[in-house]
């Protein structure tokens, strides 16, 4: 394995998603480079500040949630009024059927 693909190995070491046999060929070549570990470190440094963004709600998210309030507002408000019409539709289909049955 080259140089570069141990390096490429580093970031699958810092998520702690490397395999195994990953990890064993990083941990050789870890030991072996200095630039390595200090790449590493920051890897693991970056890692864990993602993973404290996440704690945090970000703004689309938010905006996310706003949009389906909005939504569901929107559905309770409009759903009354399609009723209604449902209501005349079927009311407007009877007085139909009962025209034709007279005019029979």
């Amino acid at each position: 394995m080259t140089d570069r693909e141990k390096d490429d190995l580093l970031p699958w070491v810092a998520n702690r998603t490397a395999t195994d046999e990953e990890q064993r060929e990083a941990e050789a070549y870890l030991a072996d480079t200095p630039e390595a570990r200090d790449e590493l470190a920051f890897l693991e440094k970056v890692r864990d500040s993602v993973k404290a963004d996440d704690a945090v709600a970000s703004p689309g998210e938010l905006g996310l949630a706003r949009l389906r309030r909005k939504i569901a507002d929107e559905r309770r408000t409009v759903q009354p009024s399609q009723s209604r019409v449902r209501w005349w539709q079927a009311a407007a289909i009877a007085a139909t059927v009962l025209v034709a049955v007279q005019a029979a």
